[in-house]
């Protein structure tokens, strides 16, 4: 799991409230949030290279690398989601993410309380972000030459996301502001709907 310093307290229980409150002041929310950390998709998507290596591409068949292994910068690019996330456990896998929202403590793991993570659901575009990642010198001779050729024409890994998360530096206190107003906007349109007073 990626530390992204960017947790909200309370934004499950606000989420929870505005959902059987005011369930149109959640999707407007949400709408913002997604538009604030928009910038870090759009990165990452213009970082899929139209070949990263010469022999990687889509291909017919039932072969190991046919299908969705094989390499398609379209579909590479359009993996690349914003995702609502809800209530889980970490399981510590490595996943091609970041994440933005809120994390507590549980039985020694991170429980994911709730937030947005940007992913990449393609299976071709996870295999090029992270290839390298667990084995830098990879488990055959075949994945040794994959691996270097990845590192030689895109660097090492986090190719995507990652790094997107990473050339955004100068941005990323704008875009999480940004997220955090609108879920203060929220809470404040939230409690003058009730009568409550926000601190």
């Amino acid at each position: 799991m990626i530390d992204v310093d960017a947790s909200v307290d309370g934004l499950r229980e606000l989420e929870l409230a505005l959902r059987d409150i005011a369930p149109d002041l959640k999707k407007q929310m949400d709408r913002e949030i997604r538009r604030s950390i928009q910038p870090i998709r759009s990165k990452a998507q213009s970082l899929a290279p139209a070949s990263p290596l010469s022999g990687w591409r889509q291909r017919s068949g039932t072969g190991r690398w046919s299908g969705e292994r094989g390499w398609s910068q379209r579909a590479a690019k359009s993996g690349v989601r914003i995702r609502k996330i809800s209530p889980r456990r970490n399981t510590g896998a490595a996943r091609s993410f970041r994440q933005i929202g809120s994390t507590s403590t549980f039985q020694g793991q991170n429980e994911i309380l709730a937030g947005w993570q940007i992913q990449n659901k393609s299976a071709a575009g996870i295999i090029f972000e992270l290839a390298g990642s667990a084995n830098p010198q990879g488990k055959s001779e075949a994945g040794r030459y994959f691996i270097r050729g990845l590192n030689k024409s895109s660097g090492d890994t986090s190719r995507l996301i990652w790094r997107a998360w990473d050339q955004l530096d100068g941005e990323r206190t704008v875009m999480i502001e940004s997220a955090q107003t609108a879920i203060k906007n929220a809470e404040r349109s939230l409690a003058s709907l009730i009568g409550a007073k926000v601190t």
